[in-house]
């Protein structure tokens, strides 16, 4: 996965909860969104996206994002 990735959560920043892979972005939709957040222990304020990886999907998932209440991080 991003490498980008591994630095944020290596310096401490970051834990990762769930990993959506690029052949699987164009499925993400709101309810798979609410229900990775819904079992995640820890309270979810933030959501790490690898920006270069993300080709055409960036405009809808950070619409996703911000309909769930949700910043993301450029990585």
């Amino acid at each position: 996965y991003c490498q980008a990735f591994n630095k944020l959560v290596l310096e401490g920043e970051y834990a990762i909860s769930h990993i959506c892979s690029k052949y699987a972005l164009p499925h993400l939709d709101e309810e798979m969104l609410k229900q990775a957040i819904g079992v995640t222990k820890e309270q979810v304020t933030y959501a790490l996206l690898d920006w270069k990886g993300l080709a055409g999907e960036k405009q809808r998932l950070i619409a996703l994002l911000e309909k769930a209440g949700l910043e993301y991080v450029r990585a």
